[in-house]
């Protein structure tokens, strides 16, 4: 467990990572390293955390021993619990492990959200047949198990998503046909067994099951998997690349094997599902408002070491790894003119209006900015979409899937969405504030003049005036910046 520091003054350390907080009283330091479930270990006892909004108050050793003195001896953490609770580390906390002796296999269960992701790892140790290990250890053996320990109120097991009967493509993977080995084999290798959102189109969808199947692997402690499955969804990658999948791959992959394995008898299966479509803890997380949490949080970590893997591996393999050299804000206006029926697009006649005015300010500020209009569909080679999306240093447009191409931006550009008449909805803000973007959302300004169709959310108004206002107040901070 992660090691926190609590000492006089206003900084601590969790790991080797300053976070905020604030002692009440002047007493000595007090060592606290974090477990699951509200405690901390000091020593060899267990300290109660209390969770209070958005804090913690963690009682220190001595009002442990003293609880009359507690009022002088509460130690107040400025971090909602999400901060410190979503990390590998205190996921790997969260971890149910049994063995199977029928089977010969070892089985662990990890909550990568508080409610709907499930990770699982299934670890085979002798290379049981494929009968033995699908009756002890399939889908409906571990349903069984997990219900039964939670019946026996293990603290982790109530804390973690239930397994779902389905076995689709949607949400919970077939994992079943990957057990089990034939006779004289052993096991070897690691597979990972994923959805169809790993693979797909939709860069918000496929990065939320992305991330997930990451962090998966950081909590269990696997560098690199021998293959992705099932084979459409996986192993073997495309280059040129497809989708997202085909550049972050070696995240999971060494690049050397990918699609070596030929045959089931896998040492150790991973996956991820949840009982609702799509899984990924992306969906939940956005929930959690990651904004509140500071930078030098667990949480936030997380999301930006995710961040930073992803775009090396990227880079590295598209042969991008030298970073873009801009002298002035390169402005990238996100157009969803391409999307069948519109969606969430401009009418016709506000299309003409709105793109004529953004055509005009580029112009009008030709020698001051770069601009780029992305459009961006299937017919655009993915590593188009990557080199073209890491020169932005701006980047606007109406909500959809494509500004989740702020994943290739230099951390510490802007994102102006443009949402519905009340609001923006909370992906890319998120997104945002995990990758060190600053986030501006028209929707929340008074006069914004948004209205869409009922069918297909298509723009029936907007107030250009306004739009351009705010990307010249953006567009003013990063030349604040760069100068």
């Amino acid at each position: 467990s992660s090691m926190m520091n609590v000492s006089p003054g206003n900084s601590s350390q969790f790991g080797n990572r300053p976070i905020q907080v604030n002692v009440r009283a002047n007493h000595s330091n007090v060592a606290l390293s974090r477990k699951s479930g509200n405690s901390f270990q000091f020593a060899n006892r267990t300290v109660p955390v209390n969770e209070h909004g958005n804090h913690l108050d963690i009682i220190s050793s001595r009002e442990a021993d003293n609880p009359s003195q507690s009022a002088n001896q509460t130690v107040t953490v400025n971090e909602p619990a999400h901060c410190i609770n979503y990390s590998p580390e205190s996921i790997r906390a969260s971890r149910v492990h049994w063995h199977v002796e029928a089977a010969d296999a070892n089985v662990s269960m990890y909550s990568l959200s508080p409610q709907h992701t499930l990770g699982v790892q299934i670890t085979s140790l002798s290379g049981r047949s494929q009968e033995i290990m699908r009756k002890y250890v399939g889908r409906s053996a571990l349903i069984q198990e997990q219900q039964k320990i939670m019946r026996n109120h293990s603290s982790n097991a109530n804390s973690h998503p239930k397994m779902s009967n389905k076995r689709d493509n949607a949400s919970a993977p077939d994992y079943d046909k990957y057990l089990g080995c034939a006779s004289g084999q052993k096991p070897n290798g690691t597979a990972v067994v994923v959805v169809q959102n790993f693979y797909c189109a939709n860069m918000w969808h496929a990065l939320a099951n992305i991330h997930g199947i990451w962090l998966l692997l950081q909590t269990a402690e696997i560098e690199s998997a021998t293959i992705i499955l099932p084979r459409e969804y996986g192993s073997p990658f495309k280059f040129p690349p497809k989708y997202i999948a085909d550049v972050m791959y070696p995240l999971f992959v060494d690049r050397s094997n990918s699609g070596a394995h030929s045959q089931n008898c896998y040492e150790q299966i991973l996956f991820m599902e949840t009982p609702r479509y799509r899984p990924g803890p992306y969906w939940e997380y956005l929930k959690l408002r990651g904004k509140t949490c500071s930078k030098e949080s667990p949480y936030m970590i997380m999301h930006f070491d995710f961040y930073t893997a992803a775009r090396t591996a990227t880079m590295e393999l598209l042969g991008l790894q030298n970073a873009p050299n801009n002298t002035r804000p390169f402005v990238c206006y996100m157009s969803r003119r391409l999307r069948d029926e519109r969606r969430r697009y401009f009418s016709p006649q506000l299309q003409t209006v709105v793109e004529e005015a953004i055509d005009t300010w580029a112009k009008r500020n030709d020698g001051l900015v770069a601009f780029d209009r992305l459009e961006f569909d299937e017919n655009v080679p993915f590593e188009e979409q990557v080199e073209r999306s890491r020169q932005c240093s701006v980047l606007f447009g109406p909500h959809g899937a494509g500004l989740g191409h702020m994943l290739w931006m230099e951390s510490g550009g802007s994102v102006i969405e443009i949402g519905d008449k009340s609001e923006c909805a909370a992906y890319f803000g998120e997104m945002a504030s995990w990758y060190g973007h600053s986030y501006t959302c028209l929707s929340e300004f008074n006069g914004h003049g948004i209205s869409q169709s009922q069918k297909g959310g298509i723009y029936q108004s907007l107030n250009v005036t306004l739009l351009l206002k705010v990307l010249d107040d953006v567009v003013s901070k990063e030349l604040a910046h760069i100068s």
